[in-house]
């Protein structure tokens, strides 16, 4: 038998590890989504592509397995689920410039070979859905073939001579196979996870009377009426998710529709009494640095009246001591639509200046 010095085992060590280091591409064509879900959800989704995505891989589990690069294969395969159960669905690098999304979807692993996915308000942290089901976790995911890396190392030590066998192919193969595997069978899991939310049921049933709101006020916009628009448009806001991009759509309107009038709607006693409460645990933020109790009462003042000027200066001072500053200057840009003539325009105008160079701000466009 011929033997081999410690120096040539090294050299042959490498030679066969290298010669299984194979990196490629996961196939992004083998995904068969999930049943259409009819009607669907009528949501627009966000996908957000993060460099944690760009960055993920499966291997087998033995000496030399190949890498597989999953991206792009796993936004496509996420891509084309979602795609059976919201009306849009679209990817993005950067959430925060995202504007007409309802929704973001984050993926992330949490297990070998198992993911979970994450919905998300855009521009907060409310979570409105998350899904991943442990029963897919793809048992002896990549084994078939660490049978040939162990036999590998083991001949390598006999010192017996090494040839590189055809099975390196069937080696990239397998491990391939079982990723596309457990993908398919996970993302699916998710996707029936989705779909038999009863929480997005109750979404598609809000969303459909936000629509049929919003017709009812542009109808009266249309014709005249501004304040039967404001009412319906308002009715629309109750409904909708806060701060979501229909949510700003109607603030919008409201506020341009509230400049425009005679007179301000009447404020109903109950946003009266929610910004009172606000302002009183605001004055004890200052203290305690616990902003979101008052922010809560707030928005609470914004739902019941979105066409009071007021509860938006409030909320924007408020996100401004809180170091929310995308935030503060949305809602101070809402005040000074529905108040563009008031005293302290100017100093509102110039505090948005101030703000939008605040570290973590959005600039203005």
């Amino acid at each position: 038998m011929k033997r081999y010095p410690l120096a040539g085992w090294a050299v042959l060590i490498s030679f066969t590890l290298a010669s299984c280091n194979y990196r490629g591409a996961l196939p992004t064509d083998f995904y068969k989504p999930g049943p259409e879900v009819q009607p669907k959800v009528p949501m627009n989704v966000a996908l957000v592509v993060t460099p944690a995505m760009k960055d993920m891989t499966t291997t087998g589990n033995g000496f030399g397995q190949p890498t597989y690069e999953l991206h792009p294969a796993i936004a496509q395969t996420l891509e084309k689920e979602l795609g059976t159960i919201f009306q849009n669905v679209k990817e993005t690098e950067n959430p925060a410039a995202v504007k007409d999304a309802d929704a973001l979807a984050f993926v992330q692993p949490v297990l070998f070979g198992a993911y979970e996915l994450t919905l998300k308000a855009p521009g907060s942290d409310v979570i409105l859905g998350h899904y991943w089901d442990p029963q897919t976790y793809p048992e002896g995911y990549g084994n078939e073939c660490n049978g040939w890396a162990f036999l590998t190392g083991f001949t390598l030590l006999l010192g017996s001579p090494i040839t590189i066998p055809a099975g390196i192919a069937c080696t990239r193969n397998a491990v391939s196979s079982k990723a596309e595997n457990a993908i398919q069978g996970h993302f699916r899991a998710i996707g029936d996870l989705i779909r038999k939310d009863t929480k997005l049921a109750a979404v598609r049933k809000e969303k459909a009377g936000v629509q049929s709101e919003e017709k009812q006020g542009d109808d009266a916009s249309a014709a005249g009426d501004r304040y039967k628009a404001i009412e319906h448009y308002s009715a629309a806001v109750k409904n909708s998710a806060y701060d979501s991009a229909a949510d700003q759509r109607l603030k919008e309107k409201i506020l341009t529709l509230v400049a425009a009038l005679p007179a301000a709607p009447a404020v109903p006693e109950e946003a009266r009494r929610d910004t009172v409460h606000g302002q009183t645990l605001y004055k004890a933020a200052a203290t305690s640095g616990d902003y979101q109790p008052a922010a809560a009462e707030f928005e609470k003042a914004v739902r019941e009246a979105p066409f009071w000027p007021d509860t938006y200066y409030n909320l924007g001072l408020l996100y401004a001591d809180a170091k929310r500053y995308p935030e503060a200057i949305r809602n101070l840009k809402f005040y000074l639509k529905g108040a563009p003539t008031s005293p302290d325009a100017r100093a509102v105008q110039n505090k948005i200046y101030e703000l939008e160079v605040m570290p973590g701000a959005t600039p203005a466009q």
